[in-house]
């Protein structure tokens, strides 16, 4: 039939005739005996191999059972293909195969050879009807076997049965033993399609075509599938089809990748790239050593391990149309128990990295009280009071140029009451678009359509006069909220915090009360000093813009009562420079804070302190209490 290799040549060309089996080739499942014939010897065990390495020698194709009819104008064909091991091929150099066929017609009771039987296909003409069993032998010499040495292979039992009339198929299923070949090798790879008809006992003949002979070639009576050595890359489709005694046919098809091992990759920055290693079987390699390949030539190891997969780190524009290739090592015993090791190399896959799409927008953002900057940065405003003048300003920038971002919404948050007196993108004034927020606090000035696909940057500025009465410390961030050329959203961006602290104005006091704890006869003419502790007496905090002199007096207004006693009891302040009696027609002045200056809250921690003075008199226990009264006295400036 020709498809016969001999072992001829030098042994650095024979160890590369294996070369192209690349995945673990055990006995396929639809040839398991589908009965209990007895062979001549029971099936010897099936080959495998891995990266071109055989373990045993034996029949890589086994016989199919076949089907046909009285009557039939078509032969009927039995074929194998066999595989060896390395150590076979080193140690026979001139060998080849010695096939004999033998039959059985009483279901393996006994077996007679086949006349003309030598060969690895077997033409067969039936004109009874019955089964015939069939089982193949092997032996792999060059002119004469040598006993005790040269072993004997045997074929699965395989049956041609033939039925009074033709069966033809309705249906049929395509496999195939490994669904990946290599193309970078200088021997061929190869693998079997396989074809089961419904019903199993279709009397059709099957044959088998490539969809690219270029990719793959099929042989079309076994099914023997060949990829090319060019290292051109695809997916080719093997069609078998079962035709019908009735002129009908039955067809199917399964796909098989055509490749180096490894498949181009492409990431987009910073991404990492994984690359693969196909067709390899499920043993592991003793060392994977993978190989980086810069566009300038630059080959580099880049990963040592038994890894059938390698991952680069996160990618730059750098490594774009950078190369990947593998080196496998694998050492197995061959069938003398001898160590043989193999090496593979992948083709090469590119690496293409494309330019990140990700949107990266810096938003900067600043403020000014353009009505007074006492005490201002340039991201808070300490004392925002009515009708100052403020302004938000800064920049949007789009980082990427490729940035998958092409517009956008400029969005800013100010409480309600604020009056905007203009919005500028760019130097140029814009409509912007006022949104209350669900509570009614706040409102959102947002300025549509902000494009940065070709723009990369925006300025902008949002002019507004404060109108808060009440105090409120706030806090807003100016954002965009992008989108692609389809207006899909890809996320708000912020800028930094704008703390902007609103207040009224004025000067605000809150007293706190004070506490002298239980006192007695033992305290008559002492001082006791209020227990307020680190708290202030006065609680103070001055807005006012302009700070003119000011005077605190304090006055007790009530004397201690419990309701039905007074306490003779006085209240003295002690302001660092002598004591003053609080109990009068009139307040004392207990400080004095001169023009510009801010007024401090008053207590300890100022040097200023309450005492009280209990008189020699009758006490009734209980508790008593006195009401205090401040008073700010402001003057002009100048």
């Amino acid at each position: 039939m020709g498809r016969r290799i001999r072992y001829w040549g030098v042994i650095w060309g024979i160890m590369l005739v294996m070369v192209g089996v690349w995945q673990l080739l055990p006995l396929s499942p639809r040839l398991v005996q589908a009965d209990t014939v007895p062979g001549i010897k029971p099936p010897s065990p099936a080959p495998f191999g891995l990266f071109g390495f055989y373990l045993n020698t034996g029949f890589s194709l086994q016989p199919d059972d076949r089907y046909t009819y009285l009557g039939s104008p078509d032969t009927k064909v039995l074929t194998t293909d066999t595989a060896h091991s390395m150590w076979a091929i080193v140690t026979g150099i001139t060998a080849y195969d010695h096939f004999k066929w033998y039959q059985s017609t009483d279901a393996g009771t006994s077996w007679q050879v086949v006349k003309n039987g030598n060969k690895a296909d077997l033409i067969i003409s039936s004109d009874k009807e019955g089964t015939v069993y069939y089982q193949q032998t092997f032996q792999y010499y060059t002119f004469f076997p040598i006993p005790l040495v040269t072993a004997t292979y045997y074929s699965r039992v395989a049956k041609v049965t033939t039925l009074p009339a033709p069966v033809n198929a309705t249906d049929l299923t395509v496999t195939s033993d490994s669904d990946y070949l290599y193309n970078n090798q200088k021997t061929a790879a190869t693998t079997y399609v396989h074809g089961t008809p419904t019903p199993a006992n279709a009397t059709g003949n099957l044959s088998w075509t490539s969809s690219d002979d270029s990719l793959a070639t099929v042989d079309t009576a076994t099914g023997k599938v060949t990829a090319n050595t060019a290292g051109k890359s695809g997916k080719v489709t093997v069609t078998g089809t079962l035709q019908n005694a009735n002129q009908t046919a039955a067809t199917a098809s399964t796909t098989i990748t055509i490749g180096g091992g490894l498949a181009d990759q492409t990431v987009e920055e910073p991404q990492p790239a994984t690359f693969t290693i196909s067709g390899a079987g499920q043993r592991v390699p003793d060392e994977v050593t993978w190989h980086k390949v810069m566009p300038s030539g630059t080959d580099t190891v880049v990963a040592k391990n038994k890894s059938l997969t390698y991952t680069t780190p996160a990618t730059t524009q750098a490594d774009n149309q950078s190369q990947f290739y593998a080196e496998i090592k694998m050492t197995m015993l061959d069938e003398q128990e001898k160590p043989q090791t193999q090496t593979i190399t992948t083709g090469r896959a590119k690496l293409t990295v494309t330019p990140s799409r990700a949107p990266q927008i810096k938003v900067t953002s600043q403020l000014k009280n353009l009505t007074d900057s006492t005490g201002n940065t340039n991201t808070s405003l300490s004392n925002v009071i009515p009708d100052d003048q403020c302004e938000i300003s800064g920049m949007i920038l789009n980082l990427n140029v490729d940035s998958k971002l092409t517009d956008g919404d400029f969005v800013v948050r100010l409480p309600s009451s604020a009056q905007v007196s203009g919005v500028q993108i760019d130097g140029e004034t814009v409509q912007a678009n006022r949104q209350s927020t669900a509570d009614g606090t706040d409102v959102d000035l947002i300025v549509s359509g902000l494009v940065l696909a070709k723009t990369l940057w925006h300025t902008f500025t949002v002019d507004f006069t404060s109108q808060q009465t009440a105090l409120l410390d706030y806090t807003t961030r100016v954002q965009l909220v992008g989108s692609d050329a389809a207006n899909q959203p890809l996320g708000t961006y912020q800028g930094n915090p704008l703390a902007l602290h609103f207040t009224d104005g004025n000067l605000h006091a809150t007293a706190q009360p004070v506490n002298f704890g239980t006192v007695g006869p033992d305290n008559f003419n002492q001082d006791v000093v209020a227990t307020q502790g680190t708290g202030n007496l006065l609680d103070v905090a001055d807005y006012r813009r302009k700070k003119s002199a000011t005077q605190v007096a304090l006055q007790q207004v009530t004397a201690f009562q419990d309701g039905t006693h007074q306490l003779a009891a006085s209240l003295w302040f002690d302001d660092g420079q002598g004591d003053r009696l609080l109990l009068g027609p009139a307040a004392q002045a207990v400080t004095t804070i001169a023009d510009g200056q801010t007024v401090p809250p008053l207590g300890p921690n100022y040097w200023r302190q309450l005492a009280l003075r209990l008189a020699p008199a009758v006490i009734h226990p209980g508790p008593y209490t006195a009401t205090l009264q401040w008073t700010f006295i402001s003057a002009p400036q100048g």
